[in-house]
């Protein structure tokens, strides 16, 4: 049942993005294109030095906002059952 749910939710956001995501993989394309322009000197070093500029700075912004959820308190109501403490 949940592979089921995962793939009508990926259907549907393909179906229909939502427009942010659409602004943000635009701004994402530019850019990866203007460092490409920049930073293409047609050797393996140069690739890799813009590959690590491009994916550098959406890895910092997620690890970020995992770090500012992490550091909020846990506000869960669910209780521990027995079985649950039984594996810790």
């Amino acid at each position: 049942m949940n592979f089921l749910a995962i793939v009508a939710a990926l259907g549907l956001e393909q179906w229909r993005a939502f427009r942010w995501r659409v602004g943000l993989e635009r701004t994402f394309v530019r850019w990866t294109r203007r460092l490409e322009r920049s930073l293409n000197g047609g050797t393996l070093r140069h690739g890799a030095i813009a590959t690590v500029a491009a994916v550098a700075p959406p890895v910092v912004i997620a690890a970020l906002v995992w770090w500012m959820l992490e550091a909020l308190p846990n506000t869960s109501c669910e209780t521990r059952s027995s079985t649950s403490e039984k594996w810790r």
